[in-house]
């Protein structure tokens, strides 16, 4: 199953995709396929008044409702997913990224996978053509700002580190 369907959120994704854009682009892509070759039948007048056409049509027709359903499905599931995360309450945006491991006293960016599977998100489904919902456009409007922020962080927890783990123990 796609991740994020049983409602466990997004937070055990390894990296950051667009799991429901990804399957929508993938179904418009078959979708698409498919179209094509019809459309070039459809300007063939012998073809069409054919037996066999009106069971390769219905075939189609079959098909091409199944994707639609399909990516309609994907969109919906997206949506109340967002709904969920987005509006649970929890501040995502507002979490700290940097905390220090107890045991070692590292720092360690946690930067919440859900905001990054959003933007991926939201790009996906611009792709594939559809409007992106309030809360998604609301928490992925500062997307460069926040990009920029979390390259930062990184990179000083990187330095931080290294310049931590070069030191001896009675010196830390």
């Amino acid at each position: 199953p796609i991740a994020g369907r049983e409602g466990k959120g997004l937070g055990h994704l390894q990296f950051a995709s667009a799991p429901f854009a990804g399957a929508a682009a993938w179904a418009k892509n078959l979708l698409q396929r498919i179209q094509t070759p019809h459309e070039l039948m459809l300007t063939s007048h012998h073809v069409v008044s054919t037996k066999e056409y009106q069971d390769v049509f219905e075939q189609f027709k079959n098909v091409e409702n199944a994707l639609t359903d399909y990516i309609e499905r994907q969109y919906q599931d997206w949506q109340e997913l967002m709904e969920t995360v987005f509006r649970g309450g929890e501040d995502i945006m507002g979490i700290n990224i940097v905390r220090r491991n107890a045991q070692t006293q590292l720092l360690e960016v946690t930067f919440p996978r859900e905001v990054a599977v959003l933007f991926k998100e939201v790009e996906g489904w611009e792709r594939v053509g559809y409007s992106i919902p309030f809360v998604a456009m609301e928490h992925s409007k500062d997307k460069e700002r926040i990009s920029v922020v979390r390259c930062h962080v990184r990179a000083m927890a990187r330095e931080y580190n290294t310049i931590l783990s070069a030191l001896a123990p009675w010196e830390r």
